[in-house]
């Protein structure tokens, strides 16, 4: 995993995998204090693959960008993602990412995955 910040430390960019084909990681708003210590607070995650060609658009790299429904991230936020992106992973131009508000509504869950109290 490597972490990389992005619009003066404010966000802290997590890249869980980084492949020719597929990017995927998380994003943590940072809030950071005089004496050294953060707060992290998971605000998104994205994933982005090539994309092939179709019959209306070139070969490209696609980006998915899931901001968690109660957060209001910086309005630069998604450019420099990309940005970021572009020149610290596998992405290449073109690229095109798209935004998506989410919410958790449930889960299922396989296997034993929850510690016991």
């Amino acid at each position: 995993m490597r972490k990389l910040d992005l619009l003066d430390r404010q966000y802290q960019v997590l890249i869980d995998a980084d492949g020719p084909d597929a990017v995927v990681g998380r994003v943590s708003h940072v809030i950071r204090n005089a004496s050294g210590g953060q707060q992290h607070t998971p605000v998104a995650h994205f994933d982005a693959y090539r994309h092939p060609a179709a019959e209306v658009f070139r070969k490209h790299w696609s980006v998915q960008l899931f901001i968690r429904n109660k957060f209001r991230l910086h309005g630069t936020f998604p450019k420099a993602l990309g940005e970021l992106l572009l020149a610290e992973t596998s992405c290449e131009m073109p690229a095109v990412l798209h935004v998506y508000k989410f919410e958790n509504a449930s889960f299922v869950e396989f296997g034993e995955v929850w510690l016991p109290d």
